[in-house]
């Protein structure tokens, strides 16, 4: 009935410990016979213990708060330089900073460091992607955004999941894949309902560049409105604090839009001149560090081809000029697929005459002529 046998009942008093050794005795393993009336003091006094072990390690950690400042200084500096600066300055500190996170999260912090912690891979993360992407690289920039999208997860931050999406549908606009492009933006829409941070443009503008160059104009249109009532209602979120390459502002609204529209060839011609000329106008008054040379050139080259459709090549070939001028190690991939569409358009043009050929010369010379940096790392060349 008492789970003992009679010697024990009626034999001398059982001497038991009182406490139970941590290590010694698993919950599962407690002695339910002899020990049966002790054996909640020995469990609760292994619990106290392992509450003790926690305790003795809970405030550690392996990244400080000034360190986490650090590398957040850094961070938004990579992300203000980037639009501004050739890649090659870049990619150094970029590969520095990314593996020095990853190396701090392989460590122990506190959940709330950890938090602060992904959140910047996930920017750093981002900031590979576009590089990745400029190099021609697209299979790694994907990996990067991925990577940017499960790092924002992690840090429970939606609008860095939303933006990791927006690179996505960059990425596959930029290697053709315009369907992909455009089911990424919408992904990326679906994870920004309340509009917040000019990310959600940046979506939108995406999803009409991905429409237009399916040939839906008409969607692509709406998308662009649709861009244009979010910014009245967005209101600056922490990527937008970060700025440089995490923010999307009005003059890059105005270049997104032009280059769908530059999709709907002549039909268009006339309303891809006017966004263009106006992305190129806000460009030229904006500071220094709120330029893009890439997005710049892009207007140019959305430009030159509303001008080809008009008839005007001489005036194509002054949009463009700047564009044929850039350095090398600034021929970045979205500029070349750009130059390349303008020259696409040019031969259309069954009577070009002697703008025309000569403006096609200056092209095929600027694309024998690709993207070329110094390796920082050897003193081999990175084509």
């Amino acid at each position: 009935m008492f789970g003992e046998n009679v010697e024990t009942l009626f034999g001398p008093p059982i001497e038991r410990p009182r406490w139970l050794p941590v290590g010694h005795h698993r919950l599962g393993h407690i002695d339910h016979g002899r020990d049966h009336a002790d054996w909640q003091r020995q469990v609760m006094a292994m619990c106290a213990e392992k509450a003790r072990g926690f305790l003795s390690g809970a405030g550690q950690s392996n990244v400080g708060r000034a360190q986490i400042e650090e590398l957040a200084d850094d961070i938004k500096a990579l992300a203000i330089d980037y639009p501004v600066k050739p890649v090659e300055d870049l990619i150094p500190e970029l590969a520095r900073t990314q593996i020095e996170i990853f190396d701090y999260l392989r460590g122990k912090q506190p959940p709330l460091v950890s938090i602060d912690l992904h959140l910047l891979a996930g920017v750093a993360s981002g900031l590979l992607a576009k590089a990745s992407h400029d190099l021609r690289n697209p299979r790694e920039a994907m990996t990067h955004a991925r990577t940017a999208a499960e790092c924002a997860s992690l840090a429970g931050h939606p609008g860095l999941q939303a933006w990791a999406e927006g690179m996505r549908s960059m990425i596959e606009y930029w290697t053709n894949q315009y369907s992909q492009a455009a089911r990424s933006a919408r992904r990326g829409i679906e994870l920004t309902p309340g509009n917040r941070g000019s990310s959600a443009i940046w979506l939108a503008s995406s999803e009409a560049r991905a429409l237009a160059a399916q040939g839906r104009i008409t969607e692509a249109k709406a998308a662009i409105e649709a861009a244009d009532r979010i910014r009245e209602v967005s209101f600056p979120d922490t990527l937008d604090e970060i700025g440089g390459l995490f923010s999307f502002s009005p003059a890059r609204g105005l270049y997104y839009a032009a280059d769908a529209l530059a999709r709907g060839r002549k039909d268009c011609a006339t309303e891809t001149e006017e966004f263009a000329s106006r992305a190129l106008a806000a460009y030229s008054s904006a500071s220094p560090e709120n330029r893009s040379f890439g997005d710049e050139a892009g207007s140019r080259c959305d430009l030159a081809i509303a001008r080809i459709h008009l008839g005007n090549i001489e005036g194509a070939a002054e949009a463009i000029q700047p564009v044929l001028e850039l350095p090398r190690p600034m021929r970045i991939h979205g500029i070349v697929a750009s130059v390349e569409e303008v020259e696409k358009t040019l031969s259309t043009i069954p009577h070009q005459g002697r703008a025309g050929k000569s403006l096609s010369d200056e092209i095929v010379e600027f694309r024998r002529c690709p993207l070329s940096i110094e390796n920082p790392f050897t003193d081999a060349k990175v084509l």
